[in-house]
């Protein structure tokens, strides 16, 4: 119906002194639809489960998978072997499938579990459903079996290679923590934490866990004061308000009042304990070095500058001679 029929429509009932006031009609109410929760898709069951099945048959690919039994030249291709490794580093993966495969698609797969792109997300899973394919494809008589061998085995052996670097690094960083420290030839300056020290290296970690220690202290020590203080102004303004109401102070009974100043003397003796450690702290930054200390840290500079001196004297001398050398082939 029209506007102009509606308004015919009511004029027709409506008195006339009310006809010129303006009709206005309400919009038609429609439902509003559902809306349905926006879920992302890593968290969708339609992708994850079927991403959950596709890595363990890849798993599973690599246990079943014929290898022939670890011997040598058979197994390791002349590419991993002209990269430095030897047929004795074969691995003996006889009755284990893959090995090299599976490891490496456990760290793919591990690296990759916290991506959100599914455009890339996609790529990934394409690229390891073809992989699943061509397992499940492969027989020992297949032009592919002798690649993907030589591709497990290359796997294999950058698995061991980078186990190998680890245990190197981890060995390497034992070494050195457990090494005694040695002066450095410098100081360590007195701070609030730290008193005057000489600069070891490694650096102890008693000294580092000290410094660590007290500055966790400084910081509740600095947050109960400003706790404290919050206190005290409350209760400034709640023996206030007593005093306007003119309450007297009354000791004792279970109706007694404390609106004097007795509750001060409380809270300066706490503040007092708070104020001792800043004390404590800003003596322990203006403590000097002791002259032993100096003497100790002087003598360690003077071996690492004569030791300096060595090294570019080395360095000088090596260069002349190549100097030399390259003249005389000239």
């Amino acid at each position: 119906m029209s506007r102009q029929a509606a308004r015919a429509a009511v004029s027709s009932f409506v008195p006339h002194k009310f006809a010129s006031i303006p009709i206005v009609l309400a919009p038609s109410l429609r439902p509003r639809p559902a809306r349905t929760p926006c879920l992302p898709f890593f968290r969708d069951p339609a992708h994850t489960v079927p991403t959950r099945r596709l890595y363990r048959d890849l798993l599973r690919a690599t246990y079943r998978f014929p290898v022939p039994p670890s011997s040598g030249d058979q197994f390791a291709p002349q590419a991993a072997l002209a990269a430095g490794a030897s047929a004795d580093m074969a691995p003996a993966t006889e009755g284990r499938g893959l090995v090299g495969t599976r490891l490496r698609v456990i760290r793919d797969w591990h690296r990759r579990r916290g991506w959100t792109s599914p455009s890339q997300t996609q790529t990934f899973l394409s690229s390891q459903s073809a992989l699943l394919t061509l397992l499940h494809n492969t027989t020992p008589t297949s032009p592919s079996y002798p690649s993907i061998l030589s591709t497990d085995f290359a796997h294999h052996l950058s698995h061991t290679r980078r186990l190998a670097r680890l245990s190197h690094a981890a060995s390497a960083r034992q070494a050195a923590l457990s090494r005694p420290p040695h002066l450095t030839g410098g100081f360590l300056r007195p701070s609030i934490f730290n008193p005057p020290l000489p600069r070891l290296r490694p650096q102890p970690l008693g000294l580092s866990m000290m410094i660590h220690r007290r500055l966790r202290a400084r910081e509740r020590r600095q947050a109960k004061r400003l706790e404290w203080a919050q206190y005290a102004r409350d209760m400034s303004a709640e023996v206030a308000m007593w005093r306007d109401l003119g309450l007297e102070e009354r000791r004792g009974g279970k109706e007694g009042y404390w609106v004097g100043s007795g509750w001060i003397v409380g809270m300066r003796e706490m503040l007092r304990i708070v104020d001792e450690g800043w004390e404590g702290e800003n003596k322990r930054k203006d403590r000097m070095y002791s002259e032993g200390m100096v003497r100790r840290v002087k003598r360690a500079k003077a071996r690492r500058e004569g030791w300096q001196r060595d090294q570019a004297e080395a360095r000088r001398v090596s260069a002349e001679e190549g100097e030399v050398s390259d003249r005389e082939r000239t």
